[in-house]
């Protein structure tokens, strides 16, 4: 059954490589659907989106900001978006893929001189993962060396998609005007200064025709083949009227099979408005998307539609710390509607919360609602305890939504506080912090004392140091940042371990018998392969969570085990000693003897790293590359511009940045990304 109400909602993120011009574009969106009465820029530190100091100062999004407005087209009026302003950065990837898990579209940004970038393909398989319908805006259509074509060529070679163009650009680089909209056969043009947004619809110029009838018929040919009764159609009637093109463009985007491409300027006011329309025609609402499903994966199957009249289900995606509220939970409601002072239930730890307030989120300001309903994505008050990832959940019928998965910290750095009241202090704010972030983590060095900041990248941490200085006037001595080392099993072994302990009355009795094997898995793997009952159901999750602890911190150096897969072989029980404790205890002792028995190596991190440079620094860049130790894996020049691709070790690109600017004088910039471990050659 169609709800009109949620037809009428797209939640939508807008997401880009940094610097490809997406708080700029957003920006323009807030302008343009009169959410706000100025438009802010970048460069000058006002925008709305970008509203924390160290965004506004660097010129970079940092943390993803939520707001809301509304839009009216031909096909429908009031429709609201509900809007998600995403980081750029690989460091700040997190934010990314938190708005991702709650979003139902996207719009992706292109800079139309660059094509796909490194973050826009990691931003593309982020959103493969959660099947999120996506249209492509080529932006900065007025800069030196944009082509539509060949970035629109750049998402077949490097995405290996399908992308529809529904546009052709009028004029190109600084004569860039207007667009052909090949939808409906019509020219639009802008204003030339690009002070203000508007534009005239004309008839399309002769000498565009040829090429606007070829591209009509293109965009026709590779849509039908998502209708075959269209086809029938339109080989009767030899067309396709417009409403009818809309119809099935949209049910490619959808189906995830092909993606809208349009063209525009975003700083210069030019081709905003057909990607507004674009979003309301071609992304879903809510009730386009597939029910959401437990994921405990019983034997029942349990389903919740986005309607108000189901019980009640919604996913943590973010946490922000409040001075005035203590935490804010942003939520999407996936089925039925909450009020202010409704009590909730978290099934991650079996509490009930009771909801203060709600509220809708313009960036860093809030408006105070009464209720929210399906479909809505809003931040809540009066949660305590929970995470991010976390369902909340009516308690007559609970179900837990799939959580989040976040990347491992690959890069930490020593913090010391002046004074031990400071370290006290310290370790609250890193906890708040943590709870913000699920990409950064903390942990006392029992040796030094030391407090241990592992997150993203040099960058993130660096935000973070000043985030701690200006927010909390707390003064730190960061050392230099460390590799985030990680630890490995040499070989597979079997091991049995008997827990006994007898203290007068009831006492202790597990014993484990377990195959440890090394894999190319990162993530831990336990299974179990116990039968007939030598170790009851009910012990085995003590097994599991004696490992987990006991891979947190390695016999070499301190640092977790990773690529370990244990299979639980056989054991025993006592009727009266065992418990889930002491399984808990025989499991980590196991494990302790197959590290000593077996021993473990050392991984680094490894990086992939691209270097866009001017062409005659090619030979200086890639020979301090090999310097490093690091392997070129690709290399090309467009327009005079190189693009060198290599892998290297984390730790031989702190503060390359220095050295790159050094070498290129100024003009080279680089992007980092983790790509896998590999063992540590001493």
């Amino acid at each position: 059954m169609v709800n009109s109400n949620l037809r009428k909602i797209r939640n939508i993120g807008i997401m880009a490589h940094i610097d490809a011009g997406k708080t700029t574009f957003t920006e323009r969106l807030l302008f343009i659907t009169g959410k706000q009465h100025n438009i802010g820029e970048v460069h000058d530190g006002n925008t709305t989106m970008d509203w924390m100091v160290q965004e506004q100062e660097r010129g970079i999004t940092i943390t993803s900001a939520a707001t809301s407005t509304s839009w009216k087209t031909d096909l429908f009026t009031d429709v609201r978006f509900n809007v998600i302003d995403t980081p750029g950065h690989i460091d700040f990837t997190a934010e990314v893929e938190k708005s991702l898990r709650i979003l139902d579209g996207a719009v992706i940004i292109l800079d139309a001189s660059a094509g796909v970038e490194s973050q826009t393909e990691t931003i593309w398989r982020q959103a493969n993962k959660h099947s999120i319908p996506r249209i492509i805006f080529c932006n900065k259509m007025d800069k030196t060396g944009s082509d539509y074509f060949i970035s629109s060529n750049s998402l077949i070679n490097k995405l290996s998609i399908k992308p529809l163009l529904l546009q052709i650009p009028i004029g190109t680089q600084s004569e860039f005007h207007g667009i052909i909209d090949v939808v409906n056969m019509k020219a639009v043009y802008w204003n030339q200064n690009g002070k203000d947004l508007t534009y005239s619809i004309m008839n399309i110029p002769n000498e565009y025709k040829n090429v606007a009838n070829e591209q009509r018929r293109l965009l026709v040919d590779s849509i039908l083949e998502f209708d075959h009764n269209k086809i029938t159609t339109c080989l009767r009637c030899n067309k396709l009227d417009s409403h009818s093109i809309i119809s099935l463009i949209r049910l490619a985007t959808i189906s995830g099979k092909a993606f809208p491409i349009m063209c525009g300027s975003a700083f210069k006011n030019k081709a905003i408005q057909p990607v507004l329309d674009a979003i309301v025609n071609y992304l879903p609402s809510p009730d386009d998307r597939q029910p959401v499903r437990d994921s405990l994966l019983t034997n029942k199957l349990i389903l919740r539609f986005p309607s108000n009249s189901e019980p009640t289900s919604m996913l943590i995606f973010k946490i922000m710390s409040d001075i005035y509220s203590g935490f804010l939970c942003f939520v999407r409601i996936y089925s039925g509607s909450v009020k202010q002072g409704e009590v909730v239930y978290n099934i991650r730890n079996n509490s009930e919360q009771k909801i203060t307030k709600l509220l809708k989120m313009h960036a860093n300001f809030r408006t105070e609602l009464s209720h929210a309903n399906s479909g809505d994505i809003i931040s809540i008050c009066g949660i305590k305890n929970s995470i991010t990832g976390d369902t909340l959940c009516d308690i007559t019928s609970p179900i837990s939504l799939f959580a989040i998965k976040f990347p491992t910290p690959v890069i930490c750095v020593a913090l010391e506080p002046d004074t031990e009241h400071d370290q006290e202090k310290l370790i609250n704010i890193l906890y708040k912090y943590s709870l913000e972030d699920p990409t950064l983590s903390f942990k006392i060095n029992e040796e030094s004392g030391q407090i241990m900041l592992s997150g993203m990248g040099e960058l993130h941490l660096d935000i973070i140091i000043d985030r701690i200085l200006r927010e909390h006037n707390l003064m730190l001595k960061p050392n230099k940042p460390q590799v985030a080392y990680r630890e490995m099993l040499l070989d597979k072994c079997i091991e049995e371990y008997t827990h006994r302990k007898q203290t007068g009355g009831a006492g202790q009795f597990a014993k484990v018998k377990m195959l440890f094997e090394p894999t190319h898995n990162d993530e831990f793997e336990f299974r179990s392969e116990i039968t007939g009952g030598s170790i009851p159901k009910e012990y085995i999750p003590g097994i599991k969570k004696g490992l987990e602890s006991a891979i947190i911190n390695g016999p070499a150096l301190g640092y977790p085990i990773i690529r370990l897969k244990v299979t639980l072989i056989d054991g025993e029980h006592h009727d009266v000693d065992s418990s889930i404790l002491a399984f808990e205890i025989a499991a980590k002792q196991c494990l302790k003897q197959a590290i000593q028995r077996m021993g473990v190596c050392i991984l680094e991190p490894i990086m992939k790293v691209e270097i866009f440079i001017p062409d005659i620094y090619i030979g200086d860049v890639t020979s301090d590359l090999k310097a490093r130790g690091g392997h070129i894996t690709d290399q090309t020049s467009i327009n005079k511009t190189g693009l060198i691709k290599a892998k290297i070790s984390l730790a031989n690109t702190f503060k390359y940045i220095d050295t790159l600017r050094s070498l290129t004088k100024g003009t080279g910039t680089y992007f980092i990304e983790f790509d896998s471990y590999a063992k540590l050659n001493k």
